[in-house]
This record gives structure tokens, C-alpha cells and sequence, in this order.
């Protein structure tokens, strides 16, 4: 059977037959596109047209769920070396130029009940900007559409929201030195992405919905399982449940690190999947399909492996393909975006490799 890449993504998220495993893609690194452009690479996008699609389609994410109006885009210092902006959200980043790297979170927007009081007012879920200008022609070309594009949409988790408020060493403290506070914006984060998407899941069909959490680093979380049951499992039971009444039956979280200790109370809550299984941070998609055989598992495949060449390539693809295909609920891809020490031959005998083992 030939099946549209939505519908095998589907049937695998039912543990159903399909004609080979969903193949969804992490992009590259900038450092990695200039170093492909320099080995031959003329298109992008070109280099993952044998995948399904991206491991994260994003639909009225980012702009559409922050602040309105957003803070004022705007450079602060600048270097040869890096520079300090001020984004959308209010945060204050220093980005480094020469290589691609994780951003440094200077400064916050939230830091007291005052501020939170000043910042949700931006927060309007009806506020004009909500939906992109076009969203009835989208929902249109959705409804007509041939291809079975994979479609989600996003939001931020009960972890990733009052971190990007206060950041993860303020709110450490918070739910200790004010737990009141971080009710208070659990509840109203719930409320307010309630309200801002009921009308997207009534008008179109989503295949899944994402929470991004990245509530995890390389030994385990960055909150103890009680702060999960007590300040984010009742949000999350409310908005699972409106995404399963409006249709949305896939629940995925995204966490890199090492996912162990939460994987159970995500379940108990109703999440159904997960992405993307670090394996540097001792995750094994082979071993934690076993111990939860009913979780949809997106990913797992050591990024790393691609800078060492087609042997490592093929012991990685052989480790985890064949077990995963047999046990179904499982879509393929890289545990992140790829590095630049890949070459670009090295990438196009991956992704020709996982193409032939992903036929069932």
C-alpha cells in the first residue's frame, strides 16, 4: 500500500501496518548548511525531500502564543564576537556569531508578582494577531489538500512557560518562595491557550499537538517528580482534555536530556508521545519501547553517529530500526538538529540508508 505521508504517520501512532516507518528530519546547524554549501549543496530543502517532514511542524506557535503587543526587537550591545538582543518574549540573549551554539539568557522579563501583573496583560488570547492574517485560506487548502502533509500545533508546557518568564534558576526558587504565583500562571497559561486555539482545532484537523517543556538536562529533570504532580499535572490534564475533545488524540512532549523519571508522569496525564530521546544522555528508544510498549516514540537516533561514516551509520540504523519497526508506535529521526562536523556525503548516505531500512 502507498500511503500519504499523514497517513502512515497516523496508522504508526496506532501501532497499524504501513508501508514503511515515518521518517521526520531535525534541520541542520547554520554551521552545518555553510559547510554543505561549500561540499556541493546548491538546495536545502532539497536534501530532506525523502523524509515525511519535520519532527516539530509548529502551527500558531512562537509570536502567535507570546506577548501582544511583543517587546521591541532590538540590539543592545554588539561585538565581533557576539551580540545582546532583546526578543519578542522581553528576554535580553547574547547570541555568538562565529559558531552556532546555544543562546545566553541574560535577563528575564518577569522577576515579581508586579511584573506578571504588568506582563499577562499582554497575554490577551483574543487579541488581534492571535492567527496568521491568511488562517482561512489555510484552513481552506487544508481541507483540499492532496498531499497528507503532517500538520501540529504548539504550545509551551507548564515548566517551559514560567521558566521563559523567570528562568530556570529563579524558578527553582519560586516554587518554593512563592508558589502562589506559579499557580496563578499555570492556571492562567491553561485559560489563555485554551481560548487562543479553541478555534484552530474546530476549524482544522491536527494531527498532534506539542508541548514543548525541554524540562530535562543530561542526568535527569530540572524539577523534583512533586513539583510536577503539584504545580503542572492538573494544566496539563485540563489542556490534554481539550485537545482529545476537539480531536487532537496525539500528545507530544518535547524534552531533550534524559527523560527516565518523567516519562511515567507524562503518561499518567495523558501525554502519548515523546521526542526526541537523547542518546548522549544515556536515552535508548529500543529499551524504553519495551518498558512502555503503549508510548508513541519519535526519534532516538544518535545524531552523532553521522559524522563517523556509513559503518557507524549502519550499526546506529540496524540497532535501532529493526526492533523499532517491529514494535510499532514509532517514527524515525535524529535525537537533534544536526551538528557540522557531518559532511554532507555523510548525511545523504544516512538518509538513503534509513529510506531502505524503513520498508517493512
Amino acid at each position: 500500500m502507498k500511503l500519504t505521508p499523514r497517513e502512515r504517520f497516523n496508522r504508526s501512532m496506532q501501532f497499524l501496518s504501513t508501508d514503511r516507518l515515518p521518517l521526520l528530519y531535525w534541520g541542520a546547524w547554520d554551521d552545518t548548511r555553510r559547510r554543505w554549501e561549500k561540499e556541493g549543496m546548491t538546495d536545502y530543502k532539497k536534501e530532506f525531500a525523502g523524509f515525511d517532514g519535520p519532527m516539530q511542524v509548529c502551527w500558531l506557535y512562537s509570536q502567535f502564543q507570546g506577548p501582544i503587543p511583543p517587546f521591541e526587537e532590538k540590539t543592545l550591545q554588539e561585538t565581533e564576537e557576539y551580540a545582546d538582543k532583546q526578543n519578542y518574549v522581553g528576554q535580553v540573549v547574547r547570541t555568538f556569531k562565529q559558531h552556532t551554539s546555544m543562546p545566553y539568557f541574560m535577563e528575564y522579563p518577569v522577576k515579581s508578582r508586579s511584573d506578571w501583573n504588568k506582563y499577562r496583560k499582554r497575554l490577551d488570547p483574543s487579541s488581534h494577531g492571535r492567527y496568521p492574517e491568511n488562517w482561512e485560506l489555510l484552513v481552506r487548502k487544508r481541507k483540499a489538500e492532496q498531499s497528507g502533509e503532517i500538520r501540529g500545533l504548539a504550545v509551551w508546557g507548564f515548566y517551559a512557560f514560567p521558566r521563559e518568564m523567570f528562568g530556570p534558576e529563579k524558578l527553582s526558587l519560586m516554587f518554593y518562595d512563592d508558589s502562589s504565583l506559579i499557580m496563578e500562571m499555570n492556571e492562567y497559561w491553561a485559560d489563555f491557550s485554551i481560548r487562543r486555539l479553541k478555534r484552530a482545532v474546530e476549524e482544522m484537523d491536527f494531527d498532534y499537538a506539542l508541548i514543548w517543556e525541554d524540562n530535562c538536562y543530561n542526568h535527569g529533570m530540572l524539577h523534583s517528580p512533586k513539583i510536577f504532580q503539584d504545580f503542572m499535572a492538573p494544566f496539563y490534564r485540563k489542556l490534554i482534555d481539550f485537545f482529545r475533545k476537539n480531536g487532537v488524540e496525539i500528545i507530544s512532549v518535547d524534552s531533550d536530556g534524559n527523560v527516565s523519571e518523567l516519562i511515567p508522569l507524562l503518561l499518567d496525564v495523558g501525554v502519548t508521545a515523546l521526542h526526541p530521546f537523547e542518546v548522549a544522555a544515556g536515552m535508548d528508544v529500543v529499551k524504553i519501547g519495551r518498558d512502555y510498549p503503549q508510548l508513541q516514540i519519535w526519534g532516538g537516533i544518535d545524531k552523532r553517529v553521522l559524522a563517523r561514516g556509513p559503518r557507524a551509520i549502519d550499526a546506529e540504523l540496524e540497532r535501532v530500526i529493526l526492533p523499532m519497526k517491529k514494535r510499532g508506535g514509532y517514527a524515525t529521526g535524529l535525537d537533534h538538529g544536526i551538528p557540522s562536523d557531518v559532511s554532507l556525503e555523510n548525511h545523504r548516505y544516512y538518509v538513503k540508508k534509513l529510506r531502505e531500512m524503513s520498508y517493512s
